[in-house]
């Protein structure tokens, strides 16, 4: 079952379009849409999915060289809230049912939460507000 994936930001929903290893690049990059402009959160995706530190590598790993990119619908600049929905896509990406933007898709997953090291989900700011903004973007679906 493929399943489309967003992140909740109060800007509307984020989807979270693709994700694949490539080799050649040291670092995991976020990017826009299938662009090269690079999102600001680029270097704390790099550190949540890069061992030592990053969780991804270590949970789906281990991977051959390279790095992965993130492409995502619209542009996030801060925060950590991403964590989760990102997570998610990873472990969906893995087994081939992360729905891209063209794909066709059965169900849809909306997720905002930061996550630790131990895979406990924390608490994140302006859920309401998150909510609400993603109400037209979901009902659009």
């Amino acid at each position: 079952m493929k399943t489309r994936i967003y992140i909740g930001t109060p800007q509307g929903a984020v989807q979270v379009e693709r994700i694949w290893r490539e080799d050649g690049i040291a670092e995991s990059m976020a990017c826009l849409k299938r662009t090269t402009e690079k999102l600001p959160i680029g270097a704390g995706y790099n550190d949540f999915v890069k061992r030592p530190s990053g969780i991804i590598e270590r949970e789906f790993g281990p991977f051959d060289a390279g790095a992965f990119r993130l492409d995502l619908s619209a542009t996030i600049n801060q925060g950590k809230s991403w964590q989760l929905a990102v997570f998610t896509a990873h472990a969906l990406a893995r087994d081939g049912l992360l729905a891209g933007p063209d794909d066709p898709f059965e169900r849809v997953i909306w997720l905002t939460g930061e996550v630790d090291s131990d895979l406990k989900v924390g608490a994140v700011s302006q859920v309401p507000e998150k909510i609400h903004s993603a109400v037209a973007d979901l009902e659009a679906l």
